[in-house]
């Protein structure tokens, strides 16, 4: 007989009929071990086996007496050498963000911290809004002329500075820009 080692998550996987296996020794098990009749309540109760449960139970039939011959012969671990050259994996190749074409009209970059006083202003040029394609997420990267909030989840774009005095850096780099 060939059931000599433990299952895995693999032998399972690679033969679900082992999950079905495992579900109708639960089911008409009669034993005192905990974790079987705790599977058996969830098979009777209209439930089926995840993968590690069915490895699990598998591996508890692989020394009961009763049932080992009505278990299928484990096929043979591949073994690999360590030493063998693979080829790579081709990975895709995209992006994992996208830069979205878009124009922001506001004027000024306010923080939400209660005791913030500086209205930053907006360098709408350098803001950008980025798409995550693999989580479809969104994430927007302001930029203001001294450098503040530019990743701040905590702050807002508008166009009223709210009575806020504005930031003298953000002044300063401006009018030098424009100088040039």
């Amino acid at each position: 007989m060939q059931n000599d080692r433990k299952y895995t998550d693999a032998d399972i996987r690679a033969d679900y009929d082992l999950i079905r296996i495992a579900e109708e020794y639960c089911f008409n098990y009669t034993g005192s071990f905990d974790f079987v009749q705790g599977c058996r309540d969830l098979v009777a109760g209209g439930g089926s086996l995840n993968v590690s449960l069915a490895r699990a139970v598998l591996n508890c039939m692989r020394v009961d007496p009763t049932v080992q011959s009505k278990l299928p012969e484990q096929k043979p671990l591949v073994q690999v050498d360590p030493f063998e050259r693979r080829p790579r994996l081709q990975i895709a190749n995209r992006p994992a963000y996208y830069v979205l074409r878009a124009k922001f009209k506001m004027t000024f970059v306010l923080s939400r911290a209660k005791n913030a006083t500086a209205a930053h202003l907006l360098r709408p040029e350098k803001t950008e809004l980025w798409w995550y394609p693999y989580t479809s997420t969104y994430s927007l990267r302001r930029s203001t002329w001294c450098g503040a909030l530019r990743h701040s989840d905590h702050a807002e774009m508008t166009n009223d500075s709210e009575g806020r005095h504005i930031c003298l850096q953000c002044m300063r780099n401006r009018d030098e820009s424009n100088d040039r």
